[in-house]
């Protein structure tokens, strides 16, 4: 049994390695659409409030 979980552990290890690169991606990834959507929502607002004048 050691001898098998010294064998996964490094296995394992990559394992939550590559889940957490690939979740602090994503969640770089939502923010950066969330500040682009959010700069263009801000844009539109802009140009209609111009409109209604």
């Amino acid at each position: 049994m050691i001898e098998v979980e010294l064998v996964d552990a490094p296995n394992a290890t990559i394992f939550m390695v590559v889940i957490l690169c690939s979740r602090f991606m994503l969640i770089r990834i939502k923010v950066e659409q969330f500040r682009y959507n959010h700069k263009n929502f801000m844009e539109r607002f802009e140009f209609f409030e111009v409109v209604n004048d």
